[in-house]
Parts: structure tokens; sequence; C-alpha cells
């Protein structure tokens, strides 16, 4: 067995992603290889596309940009402080090649109330109350 492709005995197929049977039905290396060794090992197998697991209760927070929450942590009380401390956990998430989750995370942790924790509900942040949030930011600043 290797990383790039698993073979399934009991349904008699050989799993790999989408990209790696595209990767292999390129002729690109080492897919190619690979995959032309396990259908030589097993002759009878059918290579099939791995199917990912998705989560139906996932909780999704479209609309939620780096700029939404800077515009969330203007409109609270100790901004500035909280927006100083926001910026540079930025800039160690963007070292960390993770900006976007660790802020996420840091936001909610900061935050819970913009989850809607306390009632289930996500709380809406307008493009309204965005733009008079950037604005009370740049009269602060």
């Amino acid at each position: 067995m290797n990383a790039i492709f698993t073979y399934n005995f009991v349904n008699k197929t050989i799993v790999g992603t989408k990209s790696a049977i595209n990767r292999a039905n390129m002729g690109k290396n080492p897919e190619y290889t690979t995959l032309c060794e396990m259908l030589s090992a097993h002759p009878d197998f059918a290579v099939v596309e791995k199917q990912i697991k998705r989560n139906p209760d996932k909780k999704k927070y479209n609309g939620l940009t780096l700029d939404t929450m800077r515009a969330y942590i203007a409109t609270q009380p100790d901004s500035e402080k909280r927006k100083a401390e926001f910026e540079g956990l930025l800039l160690i998430a963007k070292a960390r090649g993770a900006m976007y989750p660790l802020a996420k995370k840091w936001f909610f942790e900061n935050y819970p109330e913009f989850k809607g924790e306390k009632d289930d509900e996500k709380i809406v942040v307008t493009d309204e109350a965005i733009q008079i949030a950037r604005e009370n930011a740049e009269k602060a600043a």
C-alpha cells in the first residue's frame, strides 16, 4: 500500500483522490507508475475516486471576512486594544500560513455572541453596520 492509492479488497477497488487519478490519466509520475503497478498486481480491480465525507451540520459563516471581523471589533468596548491584538495575531497567523482559520478562532473566542451561542442563531452584521463601524474606526485613528 502507498499514500497515493489504496486497495479496498472487499470491493475489489483501487481508491485514489480525484487529483491523483487525473494525474495518473495524464501519465504523470509517480501516480501513473504506482497505478500501473497496482493494476498489474490486481487486474480485476477497478479504480474509483475516494469519497470525501461531508458534515452537513457544520456551521458556515459566509461573509465573515477579515474586514468584517475588523469592523465588528471597532464597534465593541475596548476596541483599540482588541484591534491591536487582532492585527498582531494576523501577523503571526500569516507567518504560520493559517491566517483566516486562526483569526476566526481568535474572533469567536473573544466575541462568542457573534456566533449566536446564546440563542443558537448567527448574528448578522449588515453592510450598513460595517460602514458605521469603519467610519467610527477611522475617526478614532
